[in-house]
């Protein structure tokens, strides 16, 4: 993501961006982390947050793609996104019910036309029927249209997404993941707690003396099951 500084993200007007990767490669994690920067400015030292006053402004949304996936207007879009806020909150239904929701979906409203939220959508890719998929692009698309002062963050693996591409994204906004490095690999190893008998090095030194091992661990969730593997394992002789 472009950044202001540490962590801080940088989101331009009007913004919409399409993180792309295959599976286990961190589309969600990416979001999350996202998400946790912008929050983390609601923090800030007063003295601060002027400096980051385009971000501190802003509220993350994340949702699944398939938890819109029988959303087929505007308004279910938005009450999906309420509900996404209510079970934050951790709101009981009985209270969202009675009084609370047209006050809350005004406020929703309100702050998808002041470009208040970052919207993350998550996981294109998850919903299997392909035509269901077109359709909800669409809707989608329009949506974003219609709320265009907002950002959108959409992810989804990168061959389903390239076939079934958003007439309103840019190219320059398709971001890829990348594959970890050598160097990211072990700044990942070093981050794990090692049991009696089992070492970081050791296992960085297997990973990459080995060329299918090294491939896999490129991917951050094979390295995790990688990781945890070596480190529960009862045979000494881990291997590939």
């Amino acid at each position: 993501w472009p950044l202001l500084g540490p962590k801080i993200p940088v989101f331009p007007r009007q913004t919409w961006f399409k993180p792309l990767g295959d599976a286990g490669e961190g589309k969600t994690f990416s979001l999350s982390r996202l998400a946790l920067a912008i929050i983390e400015c609601f923090s800030m030292e007063k003295s601060r947050k002027m400096e980051y006053k385009q971000i501190n402004r802003l509220v993350p949304i994340m949702i699944g793609y398939s938890e819109l996936t029988d959303c087929h207007n505007k308004a279910e879009i938005i009450g999906r996104i309420y509900d996404t806020i209510c079970v934050a909150s951790e709101l009981s239904k009985v209270r969202k019910f009675l009084y609370r929701k047209g006050k809350v979906t005004r406020v929703i409203e309100k702050y998808l036309s002041q470009g208040r939220f970052v919207v993350m959508i998550d996981g294109y890719d998850e919903i299997e029927n392909i035509d269901r998929r077109l359709e909800l692009s669409q809707i989608l698309e329009s949506f974003m249209n219609d709320y265009d002062k907002c950002n959108f963050v959409l992810t989804s693996r990168t061959k389903i997404y390239e076939n079934e591409r958003f007439s309103n994204i840019l190219e320059d906004h398709m971001l890829y993941l990348s594959p970890l490095s050598k160097d990211k690999i072990y700044r990942f190893i070093q981050k794990w707690d090692f049991p009696e008998g089992k070492s970081r090095g050791d296992l960085y030194q297997r990973i990459i003396n080995t060329p299918q091992l090294e491939d896999v661990s490129s991917n951050p969730l094979l390295l995790t099951m990688i990781t945890y593997t070596y480190c529960n394992s009862n045979d000494l002789s881990f291997k590939s």
